[in-house]
């Protein structure tokens, strides 16, 4: 959220809406590691995290290239991304090109 947005929830607002991605909730476009890059972002967008609701995020990463081990790190989480518990994700590669 804004730097400002506490002092409109202290005048009794509920809800603050903005232009950007998730309006009042967070979002954060990563910087990319193990060699990961951006793939083909003009047709299907950037690899983003954002806040869906108080306390839950939804993660979509779009990659190409970079080292492809198990334990590699694709990106770092903000510190409101990071999970209190920890958690098994299953991701699903798609291995075929699509024109």
């Amino acid at each position: 959220p804004y730097s400002d947005h506490q002092k409109y929830a202290e005048m009794g607002l509920d809800y603050i809406s903005t232009n950007d991605p998730s309006g009042n909730l967070r979002y954060f476009e990563p910087a990319l590691r193990s060699g990961m890059q951006p793939n083909n972002v003009n047709l299907v967008g950037p690899t983003y995290i954002e806040e869906t609701s108080n306390g839950e995020i939804h993660i979509r990463v779009n990659v190409t290239a970079g080292q492809n081990d198990v334990g590699i790190y694709i990106c770092a989480l903000e510190s409101w991304a990071i999970p209190r518990h920890s958690l098994t994700l299953i991701g699903y590669v798609r291995s075929t090109k699509v024109t």
